[in-house]
């Protein structure tokens, strides 16, 4: 290979091999030219030289034209000197940079690769965490309420189970540890199960697998799930736990249904809600500002976090109001759901009837999950359409 030398004669050297150079953009970007003017790419006659044979080349022609050599400096940070979190990692690499361009005083110029790769990392950080809040979050409340409804369902079985339990002389220890137990077994198993669900539906959709870096995230998922289903079991029992009197063979365990209206409903906490979210919705329209990040191109460096606050009163307010009209329908409204019920040819209306208003409490929670699950469906679909 010839290799032209300004001011000096042409040198020949021998092409030893050919080199697949990595990060080949970021290697021979250039450094100090104003923005617009760079090459959009790499070019295709560079030459590696080891420094001993490029001083045996050059060195004359650095002291003749030291205006055609230019000196560069590719210097690598430790990783581990940077902070996990991309916003402080950028802060740190941009500050790290100002500080050389200052100790150089104008002397050289500096191309900080790092706070640019960096700069881009915290816009999807940030995109990351916006469908957290906006997908996962909302999943994982329908999820723990599904299991605080579930659990609630067996609450009188399980009061029963407990009266027997003291009738035969089990101490308030034994009784935990049998509920405790149970809440184990369940936690543990609908855990299990949903990431083998999400694993497979992530490995037929997009070709994902779990790997041993995914580890904590699924420890830390079986034990919220064993946590919860504590909490669910041993919240509702804790009355009966620590009861050591066997109770009178008369009476029976409570059923759990409330004979008034529960508090939230008395404070109207559902109208509450829905106004002060549709206040903050007209607030956050009236600013102009979107929460929707663009994935491509425009890299956002905040979220209002406010702005979820409307969704999220929203969905509150949205659960609680379906709970009030289905109680006041199933209570209320029973001779109209008798005649509907007629309507249909069905000679049982009026016990049916009955029978739907009597447990007006567990229809109304169903209902507000039902309500809560279309919420949340609706506010992914529009999300969806704005990405």
């Amino acid at each position: 290979m010839t290799l032209r030398r300004p001011g000096l004669i042409d040198a020949q050297v021998p092409i030893a091999g050919i080199i697949d150079l990595k990060s080949a953009d970021a290697f021979f970007q250039a450094v100090g030219v104003p923005v617009g003017t760079a090459p959009t790419a790499p070019p295709d006659n560079a030459v590696l030289i080891p420094f001993p044979n490029w001083q045996a080349l050059f060195a004359q022609q650095a002291d003749q034209r030291p205006d055609s050599v230019r000196t560069e400096l590719h210097v690598i940070l430790d990783r581990a000197s940077l902070p996990s979190d991309p916003n402080d990692a950028f802060a740190v690499a941009s500050n790290l940079g100002r500080n050389i361009e200052a100790r150089l005083a104008g002397s050289a110029s500096l191309a900080n690769n790092l706070a640019a790769q960096l700069d881009a990392a915290r816009g999807d950080a940030l995109y990351a965490r916006v469908l957290f809040l906006f997908l996962g979050a909302p999943g994982a409340i329908l999820a723990a309420i599904l299991a605080l409804i579930v659990a609630r369902s067996g609450r009188s079985t399980r009061a029963r189970d407990q009266a027997l339990l003291r009738r035969r002389g089990a101490t308030p220890s034994q009784r935990f540890q049998l509920l405790a137990a149970e809440a184990i077994a369940i936690g543990t198993a609908g855990a299990l199960l949903g990431l083998l669900i999400a694993m497979l539906a992530g490995g037929g959709l997009a070709g994902l697998a779990v790997g041993l870096g995914d580890a904590p995230w699924i420890l830390a998922a079986v034990a919220a799930g064993v946590v919860l289903s504590m909490l669910a079991l041993v919240s509702g029992e804790t009355s009966q736990l620590f009861r050591r009197s066997p109770p009178d063979p008369g009476s029976s365990p409570p059923s759990g249904l409330r004979t008034g209206p529960p508090l939230w409903q008395r404070l109207y906490l559902d109208a509450f809600c829905l106004v002060v979210a549709g206040i903050v919705f007209w607030l956050t329209a009236a600013t102009g500002y979107q929460i929707v990040l663009a994935t491509e191109g425009v890299t956002a460096t905040s979220v209002d976090y406010t702005a979820f606050l409307a969704p999220l009163l929203l969905w509150v307010g949205g659960g609680f109001l379906a709970i009030r009209f289905t109680r006041l329908l199933l209570d209320k409204g029973r001779g109209l759901l008798a005649q509907t019920i007629d309507r249909l040819g069905n000679p049982l209306a009026i016990p049916i009837a009955a029978a739907l208003s009597w447990q007006r409490a567990r229809i109304a929670l169903a209902t507000s999950l039902v309500a809560l699950a279309i919420g949340f469906l609706v506010s992914t679909a529009v999300f969806n359409a704005n990405i």
